[in-house]
């Protein structure tokens, strides 16, 4: 999720929740003399703070590798494919359409919105929120989506599919303002939001790991969640996939996470909040005709200065090796 206001604003609480001395050691994401791919990986892992989870394998069985798959994590903007699955769900099924026009106004303005702040008023289409949400983790366009889907149809794609392990909330709005303290369903404004108004007093902010309004998943189901969408197990119609994975195919964090010569299908989330800081980068790899998907997550408590920059930076560079040590792997099984 990107980031809301500063500390000093109303949701100083939540303040660099983003897109989402250090405890990084100097050696953190530089090649591991360890012998055999998992072990590999473990080390790679090993040298980031806090709990880490993974789950990756290959779609053709050649390789598997698990850490903590069971483990919940705070998965931050991660949780947007589920909201993107079940949105294409309705356009799937007749009940949407992808040109149908969304409002943009003050019921669902966020902070952590590259495109649709307050300054944008008027409608865009449903397509174009959607690609906002997953390729630049808008979070205003996830609210727009989340609130023309609905948050218990949402949940109810989730339930259906077997994922016991992910929660998600309302909207991004109600995190953030469960997080500065407010009662649950009770919403800021956005004019509190983004500091305009003084907020409610003796507020007592709360820790994105809580287990009333957060969002949590582990990797295993999610690693398992993104194969079977984007085998298009979720929808009925081939063109729905085809947006499916179009939007997955355009995400900012490509680059930073992706082996070279692959074709990267991904969500990526991250959040900074009072020393609680967390990654999770989620998706496939898809080089010639084999795919690879993966879960990788961690999250860790550092209040010092740079702690969550230098650690989101290490998280996408370990990321990068332990993927192509997986293809690595996965092309010279026999």
């Amino acid at each position: 999720m990107s980031r809301p206001p500063s500390r000093r604003s109303f949701l100083g609480s939540v303040a660099g929740v983003a897109a989402l001395a250090s405890p990084f050691p100097k050696s953190a994401g530089a090649a591991v003399p360890v012998t055999g791919a998992s072990a590999r990986i473990t080390a790679l892992l090993k040298t980031l703070p806090g709990t880490k989870a993974a789950s990756i394998f290959a779609g053709d069985g050649s390789f598997e590798y698990a850490r903590n798959p069971a483990t919940r994590l705070v998965i931050a903007s991660t949780f947007k494919v589920f909201v993107a699955v079940a949105a294409l769900q309705l356009v799937d099924q007749g009940k949407a359409a992808l040109d149908e026009m969304l409002p943009v106004d003050a019921s669902v303005w966020v902070p952590g919105s590259t495109a649709f702040t307050p300054a944008l008023r008027g409608k865009v289409p449903l397509r174009v929120a959607i690609q906002e949400m997953i390729a630049y983790s808008d979070n205003t366009a996830t609210d727009m989506v989340m609130k023309r889907v609905g948050a218990q149809r949402i949940r109810a794609m989730i339930a259906n599919a077997g994922l016991k392990s992910v929660q998600i909330p309302d909207s991004i709005r109600a995190f953030f303002s469960y997080l500065a303290g407010l009662p649950r369903g009770v919403n800021a404004s956005y004019e509190q939001l983004y500091g305009l108004k003084p907020p409610p007093k003796n507020l007592h902010p709360r820790p994105p790991a809580n287990d009333v309004v957060t969002v949590k998943g582990a990797m295993g189901e999610i690693a398992g969640f993104y194969k079977r969408a984007l085998a298009g197990e979720f929808f009925q119609k081939a063109e729905t996939l085809i947006e499916f994975q179009a939007a997955m195919n355009q995400g900012k964090l490509i680059e930073l996470s992706a082996p070279l010569g692959s074709q990267i299908f991904t969500k990526a989330g991250s959040f900074e909040n009072d020393g609680h800081n967390g990654v999770v980068v989620a998706g496939s790899a898809q080089t010639l005709d084999k795919h690879l998907y993966y879960a990788i997550g961690v999250n860790w408590h550092d209040a010092s200065a740079g702690a969550y920059a230098k650690g989101e930076t290490a998280f996408f560079k370990v990321t990068r090796e332990i993927l192509a040590i997986a293809r690595s792997q996965q092309f010279s099984a026999r």
